[in-house]
């Protein structure tokens, strides 16, 4: 790398189109033909739990589906990399808005699984990039 440079690390494609969800299941195995067909779902408990059928429909059957909700922590990314290692699942589907999206990326990147990020909502930038935030809970600034 070059003294002074920056580098920017993005997914290696980015879709939108209406109706991706129905044929987003398609668009990863071409994507990434040595995938299984059963990963992990992560989806957030309301709304994004409605959609757990079509999920299951474009990502197989065969998928596991975990209802995140809490917090962005290491603990708890870490706790829910624990709970599927023993799968051995080779991706992981987030679906849902900021918080989930980057819990999602951190369990993918602990299990050294593919990221499929699956943004609910159109105000979060985390499909943008592979960065995921944690909450770090801090006790507060004391300025004196």
């Amino acid at each position: 790398m070059l003294p002074g440079s920056k580098v920017f690390q993005c997914p290696t494609r980015y879709v939108q189109h209406p109706g991706l969800l129905s044929v987003a299941g398609d668009i990863v195995s071409t994507s990434f033909p040595k995938l299984s067909k059963a990963g992990i779902i992560i989806c957030g408990r309301v709304p994004e739990c409605n959609f757990r059928s079509p999920l299951l429909e474009a990502f197989g059957k065969d998928s596991q589906v975990y209802e995140f909700d809490g917090d962005c922590t290491r603990a708890r990314t870490a706790a829910v990399a624990a709970e599927f290692r023993k799968a051995r699942v080779d991706h992981v589907v987030e679906f849902g808005g900021g918080k989930l999206l980057d819990a999602g990326k951190l369990v993918a990147d602990e299990l050294h699984s593919v990221s499929v990020i699956m943004p609910s909502i159109a105000s979060t930038d985390a499909p943008c990039t592979s960065l995921g935030v944690l909450l770090n809970w801090m006790p507060p600034l004391t300025i004196r």
